[in-house]
């Protein structure tokens, strides 16, 4: 009897472990239709595996801001935001207020798949220092791309991200490229991108690569404007 009781609790264990690994590949793989009615459900859910602080004035107000390097944990952040945003009222637009020096590309794609896949439209905003991965961000919005007076744009070859593989490499780069050309119409003698060339745009250069629909003004008038007027 002890026998046949050890044997039923080492099964049972056995099938909690298999039902444990289902549920978690089912996490990943249906991650791109996730449809979660809230955001405490994505977060039991592990995926992303992060908090959000609902009582936030900018989340309110339906605004995300990035200013660290792309990696994994700002991915998560951006992608929980937008999924929620977009859960919790899909005909409003999301602004994205972007200011990165570029790092991990699968990180930039997976942002720009979150775009692609919620119905909210992605308003996206490059603040001063856009750079690499960060300049596709703001290409690819689904809504209005916006530039500021001050704002600067780097494009370069190469790839950083999390696959090593040589070959890895070389088709993230090609994606990377692919990119570049269907959201924005930069010179086509800057491609093949290469590593160490970096090409950088002012805000009037990147609207007329088509980079962004508009650069806005300021909302505040500028102290010469002050002084003028007075």
């Amino acid at each position: 009897m002890q026998l046949f009781t050890s044997a039923l609790s080492g099964f049972i264990r056995v099938i909690v472990v298999i039902v444990g690994l289902l549920l978690a590949l089912g996490c990943e793989t249906t991650s791109r239709a996730v449809n979660y009615s809230n955001i405490d459900q994505m977060i039991e859910a592990g995926y992303p595996n992060v908090d959000v602080d609902l009582n936030s004035p900018l989340l309110k107000n339906r605004k995300i801001i990035l200013t660290t390097d792309l990696n994994a944990t700002s991915a998560r952040d951006v992608i929980t935001k937008l999924i929620y945003l977009d859960q919790l009222d899909s005909s409003k637009p999301i602004d994205f207020f972007i200011n990165t020096n570029g790092g991990d590309l699968d990180v930039a794609l997976a942002i720009i798949q979150t775009y692609r896949q919620i119905k909210a439209p992605v308003n996206t905003h490059a603040l001063v220092d856009v750079k690499s991965g960060g300049v596709l961000l703001v290409a690819a919005g689904t809504g209005r791309r916006i530039a500021y007076p001050s704002s600067l744009f780097t494009v370069h070859g190469g790839v950083a991200s999390s696959g090593t593989p040589l070959q890895y490499k070389q088709k993230a780069l090609a994606i990377y490229e692919r990119e570049m050309l269907t959201t924005m119409n930069l010179p086509r003698e800057w491609f093949p991108l290469q590593g160490q060339v970096f090409h950088t745009m002012t805000a009037s250069e990147a609207l007329e690569y088509m980079v962004v629909d508009l650069i806005a003004a300021p909302e505040r008038p500028l102290r010469s404007q002050l002084t003028e007027g007075s």
